[in-house]
């Protein structure tokens, strides 16, 4: 039981439940290793919570917290079995789609940006959340440049109002 609860603190964010970053970014370089050997489609997803800091300015670290952690609940039921999400870093996730192509990728985004539009954190919050979408590609030299590509386009989206998708080209 020691061995199994040590292996879950090795590979989760305790705050999510989700992949911890180390864990999910092993899962995107397996993936896009994959994609380069067999050419099967995958994307992955960078997401922000659209001003956070204002909800930790305005109502305190636990509030923010609870919204991190309401999120990353919420997020869960908008993926696909295969999906693997992770939390980034701060109120940064990421989301590994395998076997999908943009048009899938775009299919999760829209669910989760409309599941977040829809719900009232606790608090009273609502949120909205930014996403960025980038596609495997057998020229992208390793995983990060695949992170930098979605994280492009997540900052795209937020420079163009945020509460939207954009995908990278």
């Amino acid at each position: 039981m020691q061995n199994k609860l040590l292996q879950q603190l090795a590979v989760a964010d305790p705050a999510t439940g989700l992949a911890n970053r180390r864990h999910w970014l092993e899962a995107a370089g397996d993936e896009l290793e994959r994609c380069r050997q067999v050419g099967r489609p995958a994307c992955l997803m960078m997401i922000d919570i659209d001003h956070f800091k204002r909800i930790n300015d305005s109502q305190g670290h636990t509030a923010g917290d609870q919204v991190i952690e309401e999120f990353a609940a919420r997020l869960r039921h908008c993926l696909r079995a295969a999906d693997i999400a992770g939390r980034y870093g701060g109120d940064e996730f990421a989301v590994l789609l395998p076997q999908a192509d943009a048009g899938d990728a775009l299919a999760v985004a829209q669910r989760a940006l409309a599941a977040v539009r829809e719900r009232t954190f606790g608090h009273g919050l609502h949120c909205t959340i930014s996403v960025g979408i980038a596609a495997a590609d057998p020229g992208l030299a390793d995983t990060g440049a695949w992170v930098r590509k979605a994280d492009a386009a997540l900052y795209r989206a937020k420079a163009a109002g945020r509460d939207r998708v954009e995908i990278a080209d």
